[in-house]
């Protein structure tokens, strides 16, 4: 790996890690601030005051390789690039907080709005995380496997193509070259494809076609009512098709082992749903949580007076636009309905 590409991924084990909720530096005071007595060697310092140290060092390393299989990867396999590379972002960081700070930049409103939320998100993050631990919810391979087999048939997800018929057309430009093909081929149906290639003769494979097929309406038509195997000529436009249904197909599905992990990954969504449906509600009521209902009907009605006035905006517009055809439409009856003059004589 090239020391370009170490820098990248030094950046990007930063970034990510600097998102990750609960990340230990995000809550630790600064170290002007702490009294704690300062252990290890010191990777880092401004004006001599320890800002790195390394178990510092060593315990964002280990959070990164937790976070991301990819940095325990790289970690493992270039351990020192990583490691001077990491030190080096690090550093940088270092720099910026150190600018921050006596800059006052830290004091600013702004700052302390933009802290605080970035907080209460990551809090928040951290208790759901030890929600959904606690309450955790699993899904078995045989489950996944249950609901593959009920559901195989009905749930188009598991549905590679639908059954129907194989169809397969030459096309001709007059119904005579049409229906003079039609009387060569009709006792060797199963053979047409290899016939006209040969003969090079301008052809169509139509695949399978079934009520959700996009095929040409008439072929598509008379193709659902064909018997298989069958052929016959068929109009479409101004062109002509010698159209063969071959066979009839069954439907087919994706393999269980192949959409199993995303089965899974559904069924345990849908039992984590319900069991914040049930489980919320008794700790709503255990800690006596209450929400102002009289600000949730004012929204409520506010959203209601909104709909109805886009929806009464939506029909004066569709009455603005019919108004013009509408006339139209009178003028065009009334010079119909309208008698010639007669000519004098």
């Amino acid at each position: 790996m090239s020391l370009k590409k170490i820098k990248n991924f030094s950046l990007s084990l930063l970034v990510g890690l600097i998102a990750l909720p609960g990340c230990s530096f995000l809550n630790k005071k600064d170290k002007e601030e702490s009294k704690t007595i300062v252990s290890g060697e010191v990777l880092v310092s401004a004006d001599g005051k320890p800002i790195l140290t390394e178990q510092e060092f060593n315990e964002f390393l280990d959070q990164a390789a937790e976070a991301d299989p990819q940095a325990k990867m790289m970690l493992s396999m270039m351990p020192e690039a990583i490691r001077e590379q990491a030190l080096e972002v690090k550093k940088r960081a270092a720099t910026i907080s150190e600018w921050a700070k006596r800059e006052g930049v830290r004091e600013t409103q702004e700052y302390k709005n933009k802290h605080k939320l970035i907080m209460q998100s990551v809090q928040e993050s951290l208790d759901n995380e030890a929600f959904m631990k606690k309450h955790k919810v699993e899904v078995a391979d045989q489950d996944a496997k249950t609901f593959y087999e009920e559901n195989k048939t009905k749930d188009p997800r598991f549905m590679i193509s639908q059954a129907g018929t194989k169809t397969f057309g030459v096309e001709f430009a007059s119904k005579e070259k049409a229906d003079e093909y039609l009387e060569k081929i009709k006792n060797k149906i199963s053979s047409i494809e290899k016939d006209a290639e040969s003969k090079k003769l301008k052809t169509r494979d139509f695949g399978i076609i079934n009520t959700e097929s996009y095929a040409p309406k008439a072929i598509k038509d008379a193709i659902l009512k064909a018997k298989v195997p069958s052929v016959q000529v068929i109009k479409e436009d101004n062109k002509f098709w010698v159209v063969a249904a071959l066979s009839k197909e069954n439907a087919k599905y994706h393999a269980f082992d192949d959409i199993k992990d995303g089965i899974k990954r559904m069924l345990e969504q849908q039992k984590m749903e319900k069991m914040m449906e049930e489980e919320l509600p008794k700790y709503e009521q255990k800690f006596n949580i209450k929400v102002n209902e009289g600000y949730v009907k004012d929204l409520k009605e506010k959203k209601e007076a909104k709909e109805k006035e886009l929806k009464e905006q939506f029909e004066a517009s569709q009455k603005a636009q019919e108004a013009p055809k509408n006339k139209n439409n009178k003028n065009v009856k009334e010079l119909a309905q309208a008698q010639p003059t007669s000519a004098a004589a």
